[in-house]
């Protein structure tokens, strides 16, 4: 079999950057990305990525799955999906991803005790505050008793997808949970990223049963462990051309700073 030159130099590229995503994920101070939030707002929620990119030891992330089924946590390399009902499990590995963030926290410019923050919008100031630079994007988690925890969930979308807002507004599921003991992930990202990710922060919480969370709609800290890692690095995996992605109009792609609900 005869293959010309062209087409063997795309076919060695693809396999060394596929053969580079694990190993990304060791690199201190990298942001993993899958797909972008421009095209999940404007309604792209196939599946084009498989869930072991982001399943790595000692990672943490957060993003959704196919059809936008569920919101997703990655706690330690255990990736979990909170879905609408509330229901917390682990999906199977060949679930497919439209969107995602993960990153490996294994040398964090920030781990300290933190007091009390009365709202979500206390604590963004609290954590703002303690961000070495607004200029990065940052990794954070918190280890924390919470007085109080409210979350969402979506449920999975049937083509032709509506937008993100519209499911939001029409489709979210708010989940009161109450006093809890838990984990929060979120991702700071800077104003320059606006359309590949959110600007400002992105909360996903799951409790210390793991049968609940979501994505973080408000709260109240009492204590925790604040831990902060500024990522030096971004690695954007966009999905293959065969994918919906690729024949989505996404131009003007304007994402919203937040969406409804949040």
């Amino acid at each position: 079999m005869i293959i010309n030159s062209r087409l063997l130099s795309r076919l060695i590229a693809t396999a060394t950057a596929l053969a580079l995503i694990p190993a990304s994920l060791q690199a201190t101070g990298r942001l993993i990305q899958l797909g972008t939030l421009s095209s999940l707002v404007q309604g792209v929620y196939d599946g084009s990525m498989p869930m072991d990119t982001v399943q790595r030891p000692e990672g943490f992330g957060l993003g959704t799955f196919e059809h936008l089924d569920g919101e997703m946590l990655v706690i330690d390399g255990v990736v979990y999906r909170v879905a609408v009902d509330g229901k917390v499990n682990k999906p199977s590995a060949d679930s497919m991803i439209p969107f995602a963030c993960v990153s490996v926290l294994d040398d964090a410019d920030v781990n300290e005790e933190i007091g009390a923050a009365a709202s979500k919008a206390e604590l963004e100031k609290l954590l703002k505050a303690k961000l070495p630079s607004l200029n990065y994007p940052s990794l954070i988690v918190i280890e924390g008793e919470f007085d109080m925890m409210t979350t969402r969930s979506v449920p999975a979308q049937q083509k032709p997808y509506p937008t993100l807002v519209e499911v939001v507004a029409e489709g979210q599921k708010v989940f009161e949970l109450g006093a809890q003991k838990g984990t929060i992930v979120a991702f700071y990202c800077p104003s320059s990223f606006a359309g590949l990710n959110a600007p400002g922060f992105h909360f996903h919480f799951l409790n210390e049963a793991r049968d609940a969370g979501g994505h973080v709609l408000e709260l109240a800290l009492k204590n925790g462990t604040l831990q902060i890692q500024t990522l030096t690095s971004y690695q954007l995996i966009l999905p293959p051309l065969e994918s919906a992605f690729a024949g989505s109009d996404l131009e003007p792609a304007e994402a919203p700073a937040k969406v409804q609900g949040e």
